[in-house]
């Protein structure tokens, strides 16, 4: 900071105002960094000194941002260091602009993960993302499951992640897939009924059996976390179609329906919300009636959807 200061005393630029390029003026990302640096936890700082500061992390940040546009991003990463000591003042923008840089540089996972958990007891309000892009990252990384999974069940044990309902809903995905790696173990086998037959006549096999067995485990485990998500706000499409999925397996038909007909009724503006509906009473072999007037409620969404033509052909009486 001492040499920037010398520079810009030097060149002589703080007794006239700076003027910027136009790219860099309509640049949103200049402007956020510009707008944080000048508002934001400075006032203590005296006059000369703050200009100091804005001109330095001005120059740092257009720097970063010509690293970024030409894909250079060794500097880029020296940028990010530079504004480091910023990161409470623009913590978000750190963040993501941080971990993106390290994550394009080939062979650095680990680096990665340490600027998260440097950075996580600063960005406060975006520990959740940061939480849940870490966990993707690990998924990317190391092309396994375990390590995002434990990570999430570990925060989600402890505040402010133990009622964060996004946080529950990906721990029930992991579930999910545990789960249907389990049944597609058991498909390869055998077909599901005829296994649930010889377990109960006690002739099925013990591998079988412990599949069966985990098979159910881990159903009940996402299941429990998918629970309550339907009376929640906002968009659970990803989720509640698992939940409906796993309902169907346990036999559990007509709440599979009541919960994807209660998301419907809480989401009708979601066009998803009632394809998903459709799908599974036509699925389930519903009647005519009741498949036509959900697909009533879907065209009044989304009048160009792709099972328009169905909803002509079941009113014309053809299937």
């Amino acid at each position: 900071m001492a040499g920037t200061r010398e520079y810009w005393l030097g060149s002589n630029l703080i007794e006239r105002p700076v003027n910027f390029p136009v790219f860099y003026q309509l640049c949103i990302f200049q402007q956020q960094w510009l707008q944080a640096c000048r508002f934001k936890r400075l006032t203590w700082i005296g006059r000369w000194d703050r200009m100091f500061v804005i001109l330095h992390t001005d120059q740092i940040a257009r720097l970063l941002l010509d690293a970024l546009l030409e894909h250079r991003f060794e500097d880029a990463a020296i940028c990010v260091i530079s504004l480091c000591g910023r990161g409470k003042v623009v913590p978000e923008l750190l963040w993501r602009t941080g971990t993106e840089v390290l994550k394009s540089i080939p062979g650095n996972p680990l680096r990665v993960v340490q600027f998260y958990k440097y950075l996580f007891p600063i960005c406060t309000p975006y520990q959740r993302e940061m939480l849940l892009d870490l966990g993707f990252f690990l998924i990317h990384s190391n092309n396994d499951l375990t390590e995002a999974y434990e990570l999430l069940k570990d925060k989600a044990s402890s505040e402010p992640f133990s009622k964060d309902k996004l946080v529950h809903g990906y721990l029930g995905l992991f579930e999910y897939i545990f789960w249907k790696r389990k049944n597609m173990q058991l498909e390869d086998h055998s077909s599901l009924q005829g296994l649930l037959d010889s377990v109960e006549e006690g002739a099925g096999s013990m591998h079988n059996s412990m599949l069966l067995k985990e098979l159910v485990f881990f159903s009940r485990k996402a299941m429990a976390y998918f629970h309550g998500l339907v009376d929640c706000e906002g968009i659970w499409d990803l989720f509640l179609t698992r939940h409906a999925e796993l309902l169907v397996f346990h036999g559990q038909n007509e709440d599979a329906i009541k919960m994807l007909t209660r998301y419907r009724d809480k989401n009708p503006e979601n066009p998803n919300a009632h394809r998903y509906l459709y799908h599974f009473l036509k699925g389930d072999i519903r009647p005519r009636p009741q498949l036509i007037s959900v697909l009533e409620g879907l065209l009044h969404v989304d009048p160009t959807s792709e099972l328009a033509e169905e909803y002509c052909k079941l009113l014309s009486g053809y299937e």
